[in-house]
C-alpha cells in the first residue's frame, strides 16, 4: 500500500475497530501502530484482558503481529489513540466465541480490504494509472459512501471491497463524478468481472516455434517477449517444436494470449535468421475447466 492516506477520513472514530500491530510492552501499557491511520496506539493492561491474572501476555498480545482493537479515546493533535481488545466481544453476536475466534471474525473486513488493494494494483499494472491517484480518488470516494452506509445500518460494518462489489452498478456514476475516463471505467469493470467469477478456468495456447539456429535463438526470442507479460503464467516446452502458454481467468484473458502471440510473431521476424512462430486458430487460448 503506497498511499499516505488509507481512508477518506484521516482520523479514526470512537468505537471504530482498527487494524494494529503491537510493537512493545512496558510496565504499564502496550505500544502499537495503527496500520490504516497515521496514529500511535496505547493500551493499558486492564484494557488488554478481562482476566484478573494472565499467565502469558505473549499469547494474548503477540508483538509484531496484525490484530484488531477498538478505539476508546482519540487525541487528534498528538495522533495517539487509546485502544482496547478486552471488550471486543461486545462487537460480535456470539458471546461464546474465544478471544482468538473474535479476532478472526473481526479481522475479515481488513482481509477483504487487501483484496481491493490487490485489485487496484492489478488495474494499475494493466493501465497507465497511478496507484496513489486511483486510491485517493476512487477508493476514498467509495469509502465515504461506505461510511454513510455503515452509519445507517446496525449490522456489522462492511469492508471497502464488499461495498465496492455490492455497488458496482454505481461505477459509471462514480467515474463521472471523479473525472475518470470511460476507458479506465471499462477496464475496472472487466477486471471486476474476472475477479468475481467464481469459476476460474485455465487458458492454454499451443505455440509452435521453429528456429533454424537452434534453441539459444528461441530462448532469446522468449526472453524478449515474455517479459512483457503482467499476469501469472507458465510457458512449458512440450516436444519440438511445441510450447504451451498457460494462465488463468483469475488475472488474464483470451485477449492477453492473442496479444503475446502477436508480439512473438512480430519479434521473430526481426531476428537473423528469422524464427518461425505458428499458431493454429484452434490452438489459441483454449479455456479448460
Amino acid at each position: 500500500m503506497n498511499s499516505n492516506q488509507y481512508y477518506s477520513n484521516n482520523n479514526p472514530t470512537l468505537g471504530e475497530i482498527v487494524l494494529v500491530i503491537f510493537s512493545a510492552r512496558s510496565d504499564s501499557f502496550f505500544d502499537a501502530k495503527l496500520m490504516e491511520y497515521p496514529y500511535r496506539g496505547m493500551m493499558s493492561y486492564p484494557d488488554a484482558s478481562k482476566k484478573r491474572r494472565v499467565s502469558s501476555w505473549n499469547k494474548i498480545i503477540p508483538l509484531n503481529k496484525p490484530m484488531v482493537a477498538r478505539v476508546d479515546e482519540i487525541d487528534t493533535t498528538a495522533k495517539i489513540v487509546q485502544i482496547s481488545i478486552a471488550y471486543l466481544d461486545d462487537m460480535v453476536d456470539d458471546k461464546n466465541l474465544s478471544v482468538t475466534d473474535i479476532q478472526n471474525k473481526l479481522m475479515v473486513q481488513f482481509t477483504e480490504n487487501k483484496i481491493l488493494e490487490s485489485f487496484i494494483k492489478s488495474l494499475c499494472i494493466q493501465t497507465t494509472c497511478n496507484f496513489d491517484i486511483i486510491w485517493q480518488t476512487l477508493v476514498h470516494h467509495i469509502d465515504s459512501k461506505r461510511r454513510i452506509f455503515n452509519d445507517d445500518h446496525d449490522d456489522a460494518p462492511i469492508s471497502l471491497w464488499i461495498y465496492f462489489c455490492n455497488n458496482i452498478g454505481d461505477l459509471s456514476e462514480w467515474c463521472v463524478i471523479l473525472n475518470i475516463s470511460d476507458e479506465i471505467r471499462k477496464m475496472i469493470y472487466e477486471l471486476y468481472i474476472k475477479r468475481t467469477d467464481e469459476t476460474i478456468k485455465k487458458i492454454n495456447s499451443k505455440i509452435k516455434i521453429i528456429s533454424p539456429s537452434g534453441i539459444l535463438h528461441t530462448q532469446k526470442l522468449l526472453n524478449t517477449c515474455l517479459k512483457t507479460i503482467n499476469y501469472k503464467y507458465t510457458f512449458k516446452y512440450m516436444s519440438t517444436p511445441d510450447y504451451i502458454l498457460e494462465s488463468s481467468t483469475e488475472d488474464s484473458s483470451i485477449a492477453d494470449h492473442k496479444k503475446i502471440i502477436d508480439i512473438l510473431k512480430t519479434e521473430s521476424q526481426k531476428m537473423t535468421p528469422k524464427v518461425f512462430v505458428q499458431v493454429l486458430d484452434a490452438d489459441i487460448a483454449k479455456l479448460i475447466g
